[in-house]
């Protein structure tokens, strides 16, 4: 009931670790909700996951969660950052899939950060491209 909650509340729970998602399909982690993204609407049990859904947590949809900040996707700024901070790690989350890792380079790049931008000095000196021949 978001309603029970005044602003100040809502504000604090925007960067505590409190909702509950499995890290290596074992365990328990707690994420704030800038962590963590809303599934598809669309995904059904069948379905495999979505290159999003293999790189960061995911939650069923809840307007709680929405009013305290979960989004439905993640910004091209959260890619750039999950790239950045360990580029063969995502790689290899993508199962050394050269198109999935494209696919990401490629929505970072529809909306490249301006240069005035901090991420933008930090992709000069980070090896997160991918060569081809």
């Amino acid at each position: 009931q978001v309603h029970a909650f005044d602003r100040n509340s809502i504000r604090k729970l925007q960067h505590f670790l409190f909702i509950p998602c499995y890290h290596k399909a074992t365990t328990i982690i707690f994420l704030s909700p800038q962590d963590v993204y809303f599934e598809p609407e669309n995904k059904n049990e069948t379905s495999h996951p979505s290159l999003i859904e293999s790189l960061f947590s995911i939650v069923e949809y809840n307007p709680f969660l929405a009013a305290v900040g979960v989004r439905t996707e993640p910004s091209s700024q959260d890619i750039i950052r999950l790239l950045l901070s360990s580029p063969e790690a995502i790689f290899k989350k993508v199962g050394y899939n050269e198109e999935k890792y494209r696919s990401l380079l490629r929505r970072v790049a529809a909306d490249f950060p301006s240069s005035k931008n901090p991420v933008t000095e930090e992709m000069r000196v980070c090896p997160f491209l991918l060569a081809n021949r």
